[in-house]
């Protein structure tokens, strides 16, 4: 992601609700796949295990950049930002209200539409993250295998 609509609110959410990253399908990392021919001149079961561990050593670093490039810590700071910003705009707003001054719904709304963003953003990011790993997991048992 890392464009400038991902610092607005609600632009970024939707950016991530909608993206379709790179690694969330097993077919991401095929190209860390353990070759048949280099399984076939393996006769030795520990040479098979080493190219087991280095496609699995492969998707692990392959899952790290496909999540480094989909989201990194600046996401997850403006997403707590946005949410404590929210929090404290809902707050104040709700000072206001109490005490009948102006402003005081309008501030008591951005500041819930803000910590809702916050949240629900964070939510897709997860939810991304979570298919990511899987993906990856699935790849593993997928192609880190010598066939017996």
């Amino acid at each position: 992601m890392g464009s400038w609509a991902d610092w607005v609110p609600f632009a970024g959410t939707i950016a991530h609700a909608t993206a379709s990253p790179t690694g969330i399908y097993a077919e991401d990392y095929v190209g860390c796949a353990v070759k048949l021919s280099d399984c076939a001149e393996a006769v030795d079961p520990a040479q098979k295990g080493v190219l087991e561990l280095s496609c699995d050593k492969c998707i692990n670093d392959a899952l790290r950049r496909n999540i480094a490039d989909f989201v990194g810590i600046p996401d997850y700071l403006r997403d707590v930002l946005t949410d404590i910003a929210g929090i404290v705009a809902a707050v104040k707003g709700a000072q206001l209200l109490k005490a009948g001054a102006k402003g005081g719904a309008a501030l008591t709304g951005i500041g819930i539409a803000l910590t809702l963003d916050g949240f629900a953003d964070l939510y897709f990011v997860q939810k991304k993250l979570d298919a990511m790993a899987a993906a990856a997991k699935d790849a593993k048992a997928k192609y880190c295998k010598c066939p017996p």
